[in-house]
């Protein structure tokens, strides 16, 4: 079998089977060339109907007067010059086909075993697709799983004399991902977009920098690290990868941070009062974005002069224990008191109601994560609106929020003409976008292919549109490619990664929960970030239940179920 893998091309192999000529259809590409190079590339081919992409794994028949299978990853597609669809792969080997090697583990049915090998077959003899999970060496593989999913363990190191790992151990990925949590909490959310000047716009923001092209250079701030001589290309790389660097633009979002400065400027000029409310995906640069459109008001109130000055104020409903806190916080930012809930709106309403727009400044307030301040009543809501509607008041409110619809859908009719018609929307970036914002991370480093770049942006692209999670994927994939000992990042490290973050045993379990569970899952997320705190009980979570339930729109059969029974586990004291 062995032998049979390094005959090259496969051109003496079985092919598809033509006892039905008229039905059988000949493997298409799914889309255009990626790469300019000879010969040509492809990120995907279409077998009768079934869709295969770079990085998957699937069964190739063997040669003629073989019966077997054999199973493999597609690393690259592409046509040679005759113009005949091949496909390069990376084998895998049953353990039946190693019995001479010394040492070797003792593994389940559904076990392979990686290899080193590659070589180019054609297109149409390859079967059917197959998955192949990657589980580190201590894990045990499951009792049940789907009849075309296999699991690897192990990878067999380069002359066919030791069985290696395929995966870090189950210690090394927790410390990996605590560490991800512990710094993804501390991310820096200032990012430096440069102005491009429009024929439309105002004289203040012809003034403004244009936002270089993607294809000029685009330096990263350095950190103490980076000035070490010793660090190799993947730890550079991890540097300018990680969510807390910050370039000094932030590409993809000019048309967004135009219409954020042009609303907040136009307001302070005229000394009065607004509402936008700014919705998206998580990870779609919405607080960045308007973080930095805060740093040039402040830099053209001091250097140009333009703009007058005003108070900027900064609040996160993630922070907050409950919804009405947001007035303490308010409070406390603004007049620099400290007072209870209750007191501090008579303080913000006699604030607002004495101030002079002409003599003062106005206050810019920025409201992160608005849907974490819903009350029943919805009175906190109406409060902070009704301030940006008064006529004396010139206060500027950004509501930043993940939900979309969240006026139409969670609003009383009173609170959302208060709100207003001045909304933005970030969508979430596709594959264009992400692309960009990855090689302005990477653009003089040599350590990702080409091909593995792409595959990293559609991944994302197609599954959320998460700039902050292309990031990871493509900093966890030098981890992997730096313990492999490979010289660059390719299709397989980064599909690695894919199906580490989103096939893994504990997504999975999560995905195919009931309703009940998911609804218990999120509620003590929930309950544990707005308290900061590591433990809670039970009582309070059946409240944030509540809430939770509210918010997703959740049936109220389900939700008085799943409160119920926490209750009753609460009364019973079971820890």
């Amino acid at each position: 079998a062995r032998a049979w893998r390094q005959t090259g091309r496969m051109a003496k192999g079985s092919k598809r089977r033509k006892s039905n000529p008229s039905k059988v259809r000949k493997p298409m590409w799914i889309e255009d060339s990626i790469s300019k190079t000879t010969p040509p590339s492809y990120i995907g081919v279409c077998i009768e109907g079934k869709e295969l992409f770079v990085g998957n794994s699937c069964h190739v028949r063997g040669g003629k007067g073989r019966d077997d299978e054999f199973t493999c990853e597609i690393d690259r597609l592409y046509e040679d010059i005759n113009g005949e669809m091949l496909a390069k792969v990376r084998w895998f080997y049953w353990p039946n086909e190693l019995k001479k090697l010394k040492s070797l583990p003792s593994v389940s049915p559904k076990e392979i075993f990686l290899s080193h090998e590659y070589s180019p077959i054609d297109v149409e003899t390859i079967s059917k697709k197959c998955n192949v999970v990657l589980l580190p060496s201590a894990t045990k593989v499951p009792d049940k799983s789907p009849r075309d999913t296999l699991y690897c363990k192990w990878m067999i190191a380069k002359g066919y004399k030791a069985i290696l790992p395929a995966l870090p151990s189950i210690p090394q990925a927790v410390k990996h991902q605590q560490e991800e949590e512990r710094n993804s909490e501390s991310r820096a959310t200032s990012v430096s977009i440069k102005r491009k000047t429009s024929p439309n716009a105002t004289k203040t923001l012809k003034k403004k920098r244009s936002l270089p092209q993607p294809s000029s250079s685009v330096k990263i701030q350095s950190t103490k690290r980076l000035h070490k001589e010793d660090l190799s290309s993947f730890e550079v790389a991890r540097e300018r990868l990680h969510v807390s660097a910050v370039p000094e633009s932030l590409p993809c979002r000019q048309a967004e941070f135009d219409q954020i400065y042009a609303f907040v400027e136009l307001r302070l000029q005229e000394h009065t009062g607004g509402c936008m409310y700014i919705s998206g995906m998580p990870g779609t640069g919405k607080t960045a974005t308007v973080l930095e459109v805060v740093n040039e008001l402040r830099q053209s109130t001091v250097t140009e002069g333009d703009v007058p000055t005003f108070q900027f104020v900064h609040l996160n409903g993630l922070n907050l224990t409950n919804p009405q806190q947001v007035f303490q916080v308010f409070v406390k930012q603004l007049i620099g008191k400290t007072s209870s809930a209750a007191s501090a709106v008579d303080k913000l309403n006699t604030y607002f109601s004495s101030m002079e727009p002409d003599t003062e400044g106005s206050i810019l307030l920025l409201v992160d994560e608005l849907d974490m301040l819903w009350t029943k009543k919805q009175a906190v809501f109406y409060t902070i609106f009704e301030w940006c509607t008064w006529p004396d008041t010139p206060l500027i409110l950004l509501a930043i929020a993940n939900t979309m619809d969240l006026p139409e859908r969670m609003l009383i009719g009173r609170v959302t003409s208060r709100l207003g018609l001045t909304r933005l929307e970030f969508l979430p970036y596709g594959f264009k976008q992400l692309l960009e914002i990855l090689l302005a991370r990477l653009q003089d480093l040599n350590v990702f292919e080409r091909d593995a770049m792409l595959l990293a942006a559609r991944k994302i692209a197609a599954m959320s549109g998460d700039a902050r999670k292309a990031l990871d994927v493509c900093r966890r994939a030098t981890e992997i490619a730096e313990q492999q000992g490979s010289s660059r990042v390719g299709i397989r490290h980064i599909d690695a990664v894919v199906k580490e973050m989103f096939f893994s045993l504990k997504v999975m379990a999560v995905k195919y929960a009931s309703l009940q569970e998911k609804l218990l899952l999120q509620s003590i997320q929930a309950d544990l970030v707005r308290c900061s705190v590591d433990e809670t009980t039970l009582e309070q979570v059946s409240f944030v239940c509540v809430c939770v339930c509210v918010c997703v729109c959740v049936c109220v059969r389900a939700c008085v179920r799943a409160c119920a029974c926490m209750q009753i586990l609460n009364s019973a004291a079971i820890p």
